[in-house]
């Protein structure tokens, strides 16, 4: 069993509120999507193990939720590759509209956490990815 880390990437606003975002390099973006996430590196070894969670809104609609999370899931696969891309896969209702769905993955860099919450982010009912 390995160890699993998971990073919250934080918007300037918050970075400047106080408690421990202050820690986080100055040359954080005011955008959390952006390329700009260059901290992560200095938290994980790669490869490594990383919880991706992303909510879709499917309004308690079963269908909905399996869709939703099968996209999820075929987003990271795509990018991921292989079979056994996901370690740990999780469909957990949000409330009566929405669907969260967790999954662990071995990823290999900075740049493959970020493409992936970028193409979850593009999915139509994607309200939220952390």
């Amino acid at each position: 069993m390995g160890i699993f880390y998971k990073v919250r990437l934080v918007s300037q606003s918050e970075k400047t509120d106080g408690g421990w975002y202050n820690d986080l390099p100055s040359n954080l973006s005011s955008s959390p999507t952006k390329q700009n996430i260059d901290y992560i590196p200095a938290v994980l070894n790669f490869p490594a193990n990383f919880t991706f969670s992303a909510v879709g809104k499917t309004n308690g609609d079963m269908n909905l939720r399996d869709e939703y999370a099968e996209e999820v899931k075929n987003v990271i696969k795509s990018i991921s590759g292989g079979d056994e891309y996901c370690s740990t896969f999780e469909v957990v209702p949000r409330g009566s509209k929405f669907t969260k769905v967790l999954c662990v993955v071995e990823v290999q860099s900075a740049t493959m956490i970020n493409t992936i919450y970028e193409d979850i982010a593009n999915l139509q009912k994607t309200v939220m990815r952390f």
